[in-house]
């Protein structure tokens, strides 16, 4: 397993990770949300290989809206657990709206119940260089495809 450290300049370096030592912060991979349950399941996928990856009790998944659970109730779940410290990834592809105004509030009114955690919102996933050249790799290959066109009904 590759370990980073956090780097001020770099908000999507991950801490390392231990698996002998309860979490001191835990990762939370911050969907939009759907009342469409097929709409979740690459959110599910996702988390749970980053939790086989990470450990139990390392990575959470939580929903804006419209699907359970929250950002209050992960936040809850994780203070019970005596975790305070909540690294928030949006998985949103920038920031808009709700990366900008709706999470900060959300996040806000956690610590406004649980003072005693912290969380740091880290930039939205579309964001980061990774996700950009992957996109770019996918829309290049839409471009020199002729299956996907015919597969499209075009």
């Amino acid at each position: 397993m590759q370990s980073h450290r956090n780097s001020p300049t770099d908000p999507f370096v991950a801490e390392d990770v231990e698996h002998s030592t309860p979490p001191s912060t835990a990762l939370v991979l911050f969907a939009h949300g759907s009342p469409d349950p097929r709409w979740r399941e690459p959110f599910i996928r996702l988390h749970e290989a980053l939790e086989t990856e990470a450990g139990p009790g390392r990575v959470w998944l939580a929903y804006m809206e419209f699907a359970r659970p929250t950002l209050l109730d992960v936040v809850k779940c994780l203070r019970g657990r005596g975790i305070h410290k909540v690294r928030l990834l949006p998985l949103f592809m920038a920031s808009g709206g709700h990366v900008a105004a709706d999470i900060p509030r959300q996040a806000a009114e956690a610590l406004e119940v649980y003072r005693d955690m912290t969380i740091q919102i880290l930039p939205a996933v579309g964001e980061h260089p990774l996700l950009t050249e992957a996109l770019h790799a996918i829309a290049r290959e839409a471009l020199t495809r002729r299956t996907l066109a015919v597969a499209a009904g075009n």
